[in-house]
C-alpha cells in the first residue's frame, strides 16, 4: 500500500469506558427487507445495547465519527432514530454521552478495514483494545448486515516507521449492536479500563494485610478481613465497607482501616461486586 498520512482523532486520556460508533452501518447493504423497518429495528437495537451498557458503566461515553450524528438513516437523521426509540430519560442520558469526534489531539498509527473498506470507528475499537483487552465498536443491528454478531473480522494495517502501512493481518473488533450483545461482553465492561489484583490481597497496613476474598463462599455485607500476617489465614478483624463497622475482632486497627476504607470505598464496593462473581478484586489506585 501507498505512503499513508497519520490520521489524527479525539480520545479522551480517562480510564471511562468510550463505545465507537462504526459509521459503516450507517451504509447499509442492499436489501428487499422494508427499508423503514430495518432502520427502525436497528435503531432500538443499538439503542438497546447503549442503554445497558451505561447502565452497568455509567461512566460510559460513545465517540461518534465526524458527520455520523447527522447522517441520513432511512430518510432520518441518526440522532433522530436514536429519539424515536428511547423514552425521553434515556435520550437525555444518551446525550450527555455523545461525543462527536474531529480531527485533533492523538495519532492513530493503525487502520482497521472491513471487507476492503476503512472503518474509523473500528480502528478506534481495535488501538483502545491494545491498552486493555477489549474496547466495542457499536453498529446499528440492520437485519441481514454484518453486524449481527458480538464480535466483527477485520484486517489491520499498522504504520511503520517509513509512514507506509503494512500489513493486512487478521484482527477481530469486539461489537455491540443489540441488549444480546451487551449480554456476552457483560463482565469485560464492567471490568474495562481497571486492573484485577493477582490475589485477594488489597494492601498492608503494619504488616497486616487486608484481604477480600471471592465468593461464593463469602456472604452478608461488604467487608476485607484484617490478617496475621502474610500467608496466614487467620483474620484478626473484619470490616464493614459501606458505613464502617468491625463486626468481628479487637479495636486496635479501628483508625487506620477506618482512614484507608474511607479513602477506598467506592473501589472496595465495586470490588465486592467482582469478588461476588467469584474473581479477584480489583487493584487499588
Amino acid at each position: 500500500m501507498g505512503k499513508k498520512s497519520r490520521r489524527a482523532v479525539e480520545i479522551s486520556s480517562m480510564q471511562a469506558l468510550v463505545l465507537y460508533l462504526n459509521e459503516l452501518c450507517l451504509a447499509p447493504e442492499p436489501t428487499e427487507l422494508d427499508q423503514e423497518y430495518r432502520w427502525t429495528m436497528g435503531a432500538a437495537g443499538l439503542a438497546e445495547a447503549i442503554d445497558s451498557v451505561l447502565a452497568i458503566r455509567p461512566d460510559g461515553n460513545v465517540a461518534l465519527p465526524p458527520g455520523s450524528w447527522d447522517a441520513d438513516c432511512g430518510g432520518f437523521p441518526l440522532r433522530t432514530r436514536f429519539q424515536q426509540r428511547m423514552s425521553p430519560d434515556k435520550y437525555r442520558r444518551l446525550l450527555v454521552r455523545i461525543r462527536q469526534l474531529s480531527n485533533a489531539n492523538v495519532v492513530l498509527e493503525r487502520e482497521v478495514q472491513f471487507s476492503g473498506r476503512e472503518a474509523l470507528g473500528l480502528t478506534l475499537a481495535d488501538a483502545a483494545a491494545q491498552d486493555w483487552t477489549h474496547s466495542w465498536a457499536v453498529s446499528l443491528s440492520l437485519s441481514n448486515s454484518p453486524w449481527l454478531h458480538h464480535s466483527v473480522p477485520a484486517q489491520r494495517f499498522v504504520l511503520n516507521d517509513q509512514g507506509m502501512l503494512d500489513g493486512p493481518t487478521e484482527c477481530v473488533v469486539g461489537h455491540l449492536s443489540c441488549g444480546d450483545h451487551v449480554k456476552h461482553w457483560q463482565a469485560e465492561i464492567r471490568d474495562w479500563g481497571s486492573k484485577v489484583a493477582t490475589s485477594s490481597e488489597l494492601a498492608v497496613i503494619n504488616g497486616h494485610p487486608i484481604v477480600m476474598y471471592p465468593g461464593p463462599l463469602e456472604h452478608g455485607p461488604a467487608h476485607v478481613h484484617l490478617l496475621e500476617s502474610r500467608g496466614s489465614r487467620v483474620t484478626l478483624a473484619k470490616y464493614e465497607i459501606n458505613q464502617f463497622k468491625r463486626y468481628k475482632g479487637r479495636p486496635d486497627w479501628d483508625i487506620e482501616m477506618r482512614a484507608w476504607i474511607n479513602t477506598n470505598r467506592d473501589q472496595l464496593l465495586r470490588s465486592w461486586d467482582r469478588c461476588q462473581r467469584g474473581g479477584h478484586p480489583y487493584a487499588l489506585e
